[in-house]
């Protein structure tokens, strides 16, 4: 019989996503080791969140051998990130890649720094060795959207290029630190399974609500009559599983 742990996991059958509330360092000790195949996130930048970065050190345990992790990242506490990241014994430190941003719009400006950005570092950790393809290591992040979702909000561009090269259809992606879900709209698109990982309920049930829309839209553009119907369950880490929302 399958674990309770395992039973969380989307089984790309009945459910090609969950969506779960609550920090991702308790949450990620509930889901069964090296069942994930990539995971790709972008945690809130800054000194206050580095222990954001320590968390997802946690991510090795769920990673397949030759799985990846990639982390899109701000510049100014680059240093102390990498250094947390590489502290993990089972991640590798693979490649610095970047995410260019839209020439023709306005760059934050580093004050302290005195730079004006126009990229943002992609992390690159692996479990073991890495023996996928050849990818990029520069490439727009995409153009600048409208952060009706989240305040920190990104364009699909980056997500949909790297689940594409680094998964194949049928395999799970994970973003502990899912915020609106966009990265579960790309790996839906992608024919991936996915699995988000969300602190604040609000923002769990915007990207409960866009990630059942995107599963409906692909099923009606792939002609299917069949609706696959999404539990709408909340995993919250203080109450147990499931935790329905109402």
């Amino acid at each position: 019989m399958p674990s309770e742990s395992a039973s969380i996991l989307p089984d790309h059958q009945s459910r090609k996503w969950e969506v779960i509330m609550g920090d991702c360092e308790h949450v990620m000790l509930d889901l069964p080791g090296e069942s994930v195949d990539l995971c790709i996130t972008d945690p809130p930048y800054g000194s206050k969140y580095l222990d954001c970065y320590r968390k997802l050190r946690s991510v090795s345990r769920l990673l397949k051998p030759g799985g990846s992790l990639l982390v899109l990242t701000g510049q100014v506490c680059f240093l102390q990130i990498a250094q947390i990241l590489s502290a993990s014994p089972a991640l590798r430190y693979h490649w610095l890649c970047s995410a260019q941003m839209d020439p023709d719009s306005t760059h934050s400006q580093i004050r302290s720094h005195r730079v004006s950005v126009g990229h943002k570092p992609i992390l690159w950790y692996v479990k073991g060795k890495y023996n996928g393809p050849y990818v990029r290591d520069a490439l727009p992040l995409g153009v600048n959207i409208q952060k009706v979702n989240h305040i920190w909000e990104q364009p699909l561009d980056w997500t949909n290029y790297y689940i594409d090269k680094l998964t194949r259809p049928g395999d799970l992606v994970l973003d502990p630190f899912a915020g609106s879900g966009s990265t579960g709209l790309s790996a839906l698109s992608l024919d991936r399974r996915f699995l988000g990982i969300e602190l604040g309920k609000k923002h769990v049930i915007v990207a409960q609500k866009r990630l059942a829309d995107e599963q409906t839209k692909l099923a009606e553009l792939n002609g299917s009559r069949r609706f696959l119907q999404q539990d709408k369950h909340i995993y919250d880490s203080n109450h147990g599983w499931p935790y329905r929302n109402r």
